[in-house]
């Protein structure tokens, strides 16, 4: 008799919540929201952890008021799920309300002790307030992160610099966060000179090493990770306010701290010369695998209120072909230079030559004010810690001036207050001595 082969066992349906989970991480908030509404009512609330996700999927639907409400009433109806008050601070965030925030943030390590992300809300809120001593200590819990684990595995944990003396040691500091990040902490490199190491070994990526060229204080610029027997401690870039004890009163207000090669320089001044003044760099696209580009970055054709201040030139991260700018569908007129920018040396040189720079919250804004350029910012309701909070100034970049929304996803707003600014700008303009 031929045997019959066993029935394959049934494929167990995956649950609403968890339907809701994979679909809010894919940023589909409108989706993910109805799966878990259907979820609540067919599955229960999970002990709290439905009502959590919840609360991320209004956050991420732009629903941030209901986000709030739902939360502040789940948290002391939960007060021992740290999901909860985890989303519950999130949601406090989002509408800035910093102290709400801070204290459910603060719930949320305690009952989460080993997760990074509370730490790191937690984080946000002290910088963003100011408080840069604690900030810097819970902004470490990044390297707790998946992400993190895999930037320190390739380094010696034993011989993480922690702030002991490195007087005649060999130091060796790298990049491991965005381009932004490099760029933003590279101005502290020389400041450990003070501290007189007998080597300065800077590691950096491809895109950033020819501009790193230009940054003071380093011995050696390498992209590829030393053998261990070429440096005796080292430390992520990003942790040097830290390790430096930087503050908002001792931050060293540098106009520019990066040198732009006089060569390139050269040529792309000749590539702009045929282009009238002023010229005008605009960045309304950051990198899209960031994880918040969908909040920070803006359509082009949101910019078409701009358009009768003449042609643009394009200084986004995201490369387009004219063709690609035709199919937006904007008035904006954009001038592309596409190939001819190969990484953030030629990205230098080009805002070295334009009058002012229009941008989004991204790598290029923060070359931008490295290399003193004057910068027009603009900035979510809830931005990034480094631009802090009600701030129009920023004591990392003097050139700078802040654009904020005045409610979440307003750009309208932020938009006709820079085209009012950039008529006035405009007027008063006159040609810079250099040019």
């Amino acid at each position: 008799m031929t045997p019959t082969a066993p029935k394959a066992a049934p494929r167990q349906r995956m649950s609403l919540f968890d339907a809701a989970r994979q679909t809010l991480a894919r940023h589909d908030g409108p989706q993910a929201l109805a799966l878990i509404a259907r979820s609540l009512l067919l599955e229960g609330d999970r002990k709290g952890d439905a009502i959590a996700v919840q609360g991320a999927c209004l956050r991420e639907a732009n629903c941030h008021v209901a986000a709030l409400d739902a939360l502040r009433a789940a948290a002391p109806r939960y007060p021992n799920n740290g999901q909860v008050q985890f989303q519950y601070a999130m949601a406090a965030h989002d509408l800035g309300f910093l102290d709400e925030a801070e204290k459910a943030f603060e719930r949320a390590t305690r009952l989460l002790p080993d997760r990074p992300e509370p730490h790191m809300g937690l984080a946000d809120i002290l910088l963003m307030g100011g408080n840069w001593p604690r900030g810097w200590e819970e902004l470490e819990w990044r390297y707790a992160t998946e992400e993190g684990k895999k930037i320190l595995c390739h380094f010696d944990a034993n011989r993480r610099w922690n702030g002991e003396p490195i007087r005649g040691k060999r130091l060796l500091v790298y990049g491991e966060q965005g381009f932004g990040d490099s760029i933003q902490f590279c101005r502290h490199i020389k400041q450990l000179r003070a501290l007189e190491p007998r080597q300065i070994i800077l590691g950096t990526s491809p895109e950033l090493t020819r501009l790193f060229q230009g940054v003071e204080g380093y011995d050696v610029l390498t992209q590829n990770v030393p053998p261990s027997d070429a440096y005796d401690l080292h430390t992520p870039l990003s942790s040097l306010p830290r390790l430096l004890n930087i503050t908002p009163d001792s931050l060293k207000m540098e106009t520019s701290y990066i040198t732009v090669d006089p060569a390139n320089r050269a040529i792309w001044r000749e590539r702009l010369a045929p282009l009238p003044r002023p010229r005008i760099g605009l960045a309304w696209q950051g990198r899209p695998t960031h994880p918040r580009n969908h909040r920070r970055s803006m359509p082009l054709l949101a910019f078409d209120r701009l358009a009768a201040h003449g042609a643009f030139i394009n200084i986004s991260p995201v490369r387009y072909s004219q063709a690609d700018l035709n199919a937006a569908g904007s008035a904006l007129k954009i001038r592309e230079f596409g190939k001819k920018i190969k990484d953030f040396a030629d990205t230098a040189a080009l805002l070295s030559e334009l009058d002012l720079v229009i941008s989004v919250d991204t790598g290029v804004a923060h070359l931008a004010g490295a290399l003193g350029r004057p910068l027009w910012l603009l900035l979510p309701y809830t931005p990034d810690w480094r631009w802090m909070w009600h701030r129009q100034d920023s004591p990392w970049y003097p050139t700078a001036r802040l654009f904020r929304q005045p409610t979440p996803q307003d750009w309208a707003t932020v938009l006709a207050r820079v085209d009012q600014e950039l008529t006035s700008w405009k007027a008063r303009w006159t040609v810079p001595p250099e040019a």
